[in-house]
């Protein structure tokens, strides 16, 4: 390398044309290698910090998509976590994440729920005797374990009980315990029996049907209203054409009498309507 001193020194000791050629070549040189430095460093220095970055966001992705146990599946949630991936964005890993987590959580969600279904028993039981209803069996049966829903058969027609019941446990395994234990068990002088029903039975349908209570069945309620009917108050009209009804059916029932040869006339008392 030649020092400033001896290049000055150099132009000095050269002609006026050749000294301005020299300069000029010189300015020209400073420029071209100044350029080159400021193009050189900065692209130098985003390619490495793109690069670095993408490295950065490569191996977060990877470690978040082997805690989620994405990589190398297969169907839906891989292919779209890897498209989200290969943009390579900060955001995109982001919602890639919170994509699998929601889809992981829904399918964790469905499966408790069939779960829960398949594991829930329904038993039959028959036999029941005379007062051990809702209220008993369902403190009576408690102590197995949790009992979902509870139906007692009676009749629409005097709301006793038919005998027989269905009750649902929220696990199978108990239903199968108390099978065991009920079935052929002596209570008030009835021998009950009890057995799992199978888990094809659609538990919708058998405990969807009308409850019918003993202190309010169908045939209590038209007794009810047909007693409201009788005992309500009444307008003078409709007091008149019951006692005529009721005054004709006593000229039958004596006309009757008479053909039968007995000597009887009821004479019924005068009731003022004012």
């Amino acid at each position: 390398m030649v020092s400033p001193a001896k290049r000055s020194k150099r132009v000095a000791a050269m002609p006026k044309s050749k000294k301005g050629e020299q300069i000029v070549v010189e300015k020209k040189k400073k420029n071209i290698n100044a350029d080159t430095k400021k193009d050189k460093t900065p692209k130098t220095m985003n390619k490495e910090k793109v690069t670095a970055k993408q490295t950065k966001i490569e191996k977060v992705v990877e470690k978040k998509a082997k805690k989620e146990k994405v990589v190398g599946k297969k169907g839906k949630i891989g292919d779209e976590v890897l498209s989200l991936v290969e943009s390579k964005k900060p955001s995109a890993v982001d919602t890639a994440v919170k994509h699998v987590q929601k889809l992981k959580a829904r399918k964790e969600d469905a499966k408790v729920a069939k779960a829960s279904e398949l594991k829930r028993g329904i038993i039959l039981l028959n036999h029941i005797p005379h007062g051990f209803y809702e209220e008993e069996m369902r403190k009576y049966f408690s102590q197995f374990g949790r009992v979902l829903r509870l139906k007692l058969a009676r009749s629409k027609t005097t709301g006793k009980s038919k005998g027989f019941a269905f009750i649902e446990f929220e696990f199978e395994e108990v239903a199968k315990i108390v099978a065991e234990a009920m079935n052929g068990y002596l209570m008030y002088e009835r021998l009950m029996k009890c057995e799992v029903l199978p888990s094809t039975v659609n538990s919708q349908n058998l405990f969807s049907f009308s409850y019918v209570r003993q202190d309010n069945f169908p045939k209590l309620r038209a007794r009810r209203r047909v007693k409201d009917e009788q005992t309500k108050s009444k307008s003078e009209e409709e007091v008149k054409e019951f006692l005529e009804f009721r005054l004709k059916k006593l000229d039958e029932q004596n006309k009757k009498w008479a053909a039968l040869g007995i000597k009887y006339k009821y004479t019924p008392p005068t009731i003022s309507t004012s």
